[in-house]
């Protein structure tokens, strides 16, 4: 008998490390839709990144913050040519702009100024220590119709994302740090557009 339950002790043990040594598939972003048309007629094209709308706050922080990591991220892509933020802040000073108060149309009026082709505009709807999340959308100027739209939530203490990030100290910032958390889903938005 007590060979029998040091054999199932040995059994569960076992089962047990393997399962605590199990890896986590990283954050996969799939809450996304694309024109697919509409998104490659603007290959390599001009496009702006406005200043997201923030409604819990001052946009000039958190709305800035966000869509100027966006603006980053997106470069990296190398998809589109971007209008650089200093003139796209410089045109909401000028026209006395409010993000709270852009609709597409709107938008698309601030692209023709800019002399772009489209238009990224968003929303920020958390950004708090370990959370972050926005909805961005693409608008063509010409059309006003939507190429591209994204929306999540990222949480710094989900192990799948948590696993997107190598470095120990990284894992510690996601949970701490609303900035690198929203570099983070600014980065997964963008990529889901090469």
């Amino acid at each position: 008998m007590s060979r029998n339950r040091c054999t199932i002790r040995t059994t569960l043990l076992g089962l047990l490390l393997v399962a605590g040594c199990a890896t986590v598939a990283p954050y996969h972003f799939t809450n996304y839709t694309t024109d697919f048309d509409a998104l490659d007629a603007m290959r390599q094209k001009r496009v702006a990144v406005l200043a997201f709308n923030d409604p819990s706050g001052d946009w000039r922080t958190t709305g800035n913050t966000l869509s100027n990591e966006f603006s980053l991220q997106l470069g990296k892509t190398g998809r589109f040519d971007i209008v650089e933020r200093e003139k796209v802040n410089e045109l909401f000073r000028e026209q006395d702009f409010d993000p709270s108060r852009l609709d597409a149309s709107t938008a698309a009026d601030c692209g023709r100024m800019l002399g772009a082709h489209g238009v990224f505009m968003g929303t920020v709807t958390e950004f708090r220590q370990g959370k972050v999340g926005m909805n961005v959308k693409l608008v063509v100027v010409e059309t006003g119709r939507i190429a591209w739209q994204a929306s999540d939530v990222l949480s710094g203490h989900d192990a799948r994302v948590r696993a997107l990030v190598d470095d120990p100290e990284d894992r510690e910032r996601l949970e701490h740090s609303p900035e690198f958390l929203g570099r983070i889903l600014c980065r997964l938005m963008a990529e889901t557009m090469k």
